[in-house]
């Protein structure tokens, strides 16, 4: 997309709701939460299967 000049581009980012920002940073938390509690779950598997 092209902007005339830069006050163009600037109300641009403003009509972009901060709520949309922190509903997609909200869901990144979640991800992150759920890969972290499945790296665990797959290290105590891990050590499981290495101690027999």
């Amino acid at each position: 997309m092209q902007y005339q000049d830069a006050e163009e581009m600037g109300r641009e980012e403003k009509e972009t709701p901060l709520a949309t920002y922190k509903a997609i940073n909200k869901e990144a938390a979640e991800r992150q939460n759920k890969l972290e509690r499945q790296m665990e779950q797959m290290g105590k598997m891990l050590s499981k299967l290495l101690e027999n």
